[in-house]
């Protein structure tokens, strides 16, 4: 290993834990991301059925739907992570 890379085995472990590390991080970003859209699709949602019961309008389908596509998109993120 040491001959084909110019590093020697400490160093090849050094790097690699580096990596892990950093894949780390990015998949607890990603899980911070996934998290803020959550929230801010509940919020979303909350404030389309409140407007439907202040009006009287019967949005809530559409409200349900909007949240049905978020939900998809959020496991499929989850899925590819």
């Amino acid at each position: 290993m040491q001959q084909a890379t110019g590093l020697g085995e400490v160093e090849v472990r050094r790097l690699w834990k580096g990596n892990e590390e950093d894949y780390r991080q990015t998949g607890s970003e990603k899980s911070n991301e996934i998290e803020s859209r959550g929230q801010k699709l509940e919020e979303h949602t909350s404030e389309c059925l409140r407007g439907d019961f202040a009006t009287g309008n019967d949005n809530n389908h559409r409200a349900l739907t909007t949240l049905k596509m978020a939900t998809f998109d959020i496991d499929l993120v989850c899925a590819t992570t």
